[in-house]
């Protein structure tokens, strides 16, 4: 399985500006690979639907499946989507054929302001895309391990956290994406953007992929650009089957009993 890490730095209210960077970018993706790019590619992060652009979601659609069909490979990442009169930070997949893989964010950044502007998504889920099974999660969902857990008659072979993750805590980024690889025995694949936001946040990159036993095997730096890594999932799965811990597992001890 190839992986490619995207990170950009994308602009607020220049949508065409931002998927034209990202065409340079994606020259060099292998067929076959999955693409992952960060939280709000698209259009910079956004607080308020009459921030989103009337076109901007459907020329966003558009242009993944353009690239998904060209170049053979599935992309992936985050945008906001108006569905009715709520707006979503929305995981979304497409695939050469066109197949669409959608995830909701579940957990707002509240101190951000992501809480007034966005409607929280209900569920987790994971996707079987091309015999790999992938988790998707978003930024914050990062803080929150118990909607990475794996259920044994339900695992998942990556784990990928589409984000915009500031600067001054880029170091917990970094650990807690080792941390979930380790307790999940799985890869976890952390994409964050770059540059600076309207806001004046600035993001530091550092996208990673973390193989199942907590080793970085790729690791990008603060500028815009794109890596591709090839992972090995038998080795995984011959981990997993050699220290099965997650059979050991008791999910009912979450819940709190007085």
């Amino acid at each position: 399985m190839v992986i490619s890490l995207l990170q950009n730095s994308p602009v607020k209210g220049a949508l065409d500006e931002n998927l034209s960077a990202l065409d340079q970018l994606l020259a060099s993706a292998e067929n076959g690979s999955f693409v992952f790019l960060p939280e709000l590619f698209n259009t910079s992060y956004l607080l308020s639907p009459e921030d989103l652009g009337p076109g901007d979601y459907q020329k966003t659609i558009d242009w993944m499946v353009r690239k998904a069909q060209s170049g053979h490979f599935i992309i992936a990442g985050s945008i906001p989507v108006m569905a009715g009169e709520k707006m979503y930070n929305r995981w979304l997949g497409i695939d050469e054929k066109g197949n669409r893989y959608i995830y909701d964010k579940t957990h707002l950044f509240v101190p951000g302001g992501e809480g007034r502007g966005y409607e929280a998504g209900k569920e987790v889920k994971q996707f079987t895309i091309q015999d790999k099974v992938v988790r998707p999660l978003i930024c914050y969902d990062l803080r929150f391990p118990y909607v990475s857990f794996q259920v044994p008659d339900q695992q998942y072979d990556v784990l990928v956290y589409a984000a915009n993750w500031p600067a001054p805590r880029i170091e917990q980024w970094k650990q807690l994406l080792k941390a979930r690889a380790i307790e999940n025995q799985a890869y976890v694949v952390g994409v964050n953007r770059v540059g600076v936001d309207h806001y004046g946040n600035v993001y530091p990159g550092s996208s990673m992929i973390v193989d199942f036993m907590g080793s970085v095997v790729a690791e990008m730096d603060e500028n815009a650009g794109m890596t591709s890594v090839s992972i090995d999932l038998e080795a995984m799965h011959r981990y997993r089957n050699k220290f099965p811990f997650l059979q050991d597992a008791c999910p009912d001890l979450l819940r709190l009993r007085g």
